[in-house]
């Protein structure tokens, strides 16, 4: 079901849709994630651009798969715990200063936290499976926090406050959203 861009100010009235399994409801000013508590089958929920300020409201969609919030006021990555199936989350262009709350998200495979105020690489220890992280323009300085994504494919990073020669060591230098490290093994293996 797509609603976005249509000036809702609150998420009301979808009870009866028990088998929903998309909703998109980005650029709408909700402000604050509620009224989804019965949507169990959902798969994928787009939130981009809705003025949230927290992450909430998202304990009962276990059966989620792809979640985007980018685009908002969230300064706290919280909430999640319950996503244990969650692949695809999108936290960029918000207000994120660390990176927190993904510990029961072992499913996770791509992760888009660029845009944020991120000042270091953490909290991704039980990410095994992460395959994609894009966490370039941060306030990053070190390459530090990926030894263990052993399945990490790509890897933007740049720009940062990493020096660029740093970036080029460590495997290239591409032209996607103004640099990449083309192999992440590289990275992984070096923060070992």
């Amino acid at each position: 079901m797509d609603l976005c861009s249509n000036q809702i100010a609150q998420i009301e009235g979808l009870e009866s849709l028990k088998n929903l399994k998309r909703l998109y409801i980005y650029a709408n000013p909700i402000g604050k994630i509620e009224g989804l508590d019965h949507l169990f089958n959902l798969k994928d929920l787009r939130l981009s651009g809705c003025g949230l300020k927290r992450i909430e409201g998202l304990d009962y969609l276990t059966n989620l798969i792809e979640l985007h919030l980018g685009s908002n006021e969230i300064r706290r990555i919280e909430g999640l715990s319950e996503l244990t199936n969650l692949k695809n989350l999108f936290l960029e262009h918000n207000k994120i200063q660390r990176i927190e709350g993904l510990n029961n998200l072992v499913n996770l495979e791509t992760l888009k936290i660029n845009g944020n105020e991120i000042k270091r690489i953490e909290g991704l220890d039980r990410l095994g499976r992460l395959e994609y992280l894009y966490i370039y323009d941060n306030k990053i300085t070190k390459i530090e926090g990926f030894g263990h994504l052993n399945k990490l494919s790509e890897l933007i990073l740049w720009p940062n406050k990493i020096p660029r020669a740093t970036v080029e060591a460590l495997g290239g230098w591409g032209t996607r959203d103004g640099g990449f490290v083309s192999d992440a093994k590289r990275v992984v293996q070096y923060c070992r």
